[in-house]
């Protein structure tokens, strides 16, 4: 949520009105992704504790490591909206749409050397905020 010049000005005053009126817009905003995060979480978990019950212990392992998988994505996609939505866009469609730099770089109008840069600046932001290990084994399940 951005704050234009205007309402910054009008909580510098004081005015209360304006704070309430973007304390409101921010609610409206957040709410439905935390709804839609907790629900998101709940299903995999009784679908996770659904497919459990009816698993052998083999298949119960490879459960684990979808969850695993399903768990660290969504951290992961989490992570990517703190980027810019320029780079954001970019390694979007390098990891998920699977696209080369060649293809990347056509849709979008911009260079080869552009789409090399922000993949690998997302990929230097992501092992600075999972770590080392971390990093390694998203790279592994996520075949990047």
């Amino acid at each position: 949520m951005m704050i234009t010049t205007q309402q910054l000005q009008l909580l510098k005053e004081g005015n209360k009105n304006a704070f309430e009126v973007l304390y409101r817009a921010y609610n409206a905003r957040i709410s439905p992704n935390m709804v839609y995060y907790y629900v998101r979480r709940e299903l995999l978990l009784q679908n996770y504790v659904d497919k459990l019950s009816n698993e052998s212990a083999d298949e119960s392992v490879e459960i684990d490591e979808e969850l695993d998988y399903l768990f660290l994505e969504e951290y992961i996609l989490k992570l990517l909206e703190e980027l810019p939505p320029a780079r954001r866009e970019v390694f979007m469609l390098y990891w998920k749409s699977g696209l080369n730099y060649r293809e990347i770089a056509e849709q979008l109008d911009i260079s080869e050397k552009t789409v090399a840069t922000q993949v690998h600046r997302s990929l230097d932001f992501l092992r600075d905020k999972l770590g080392t290990i971390a990093f390694s084994v998203s790279l592994f399940l996520h075949h990047i």
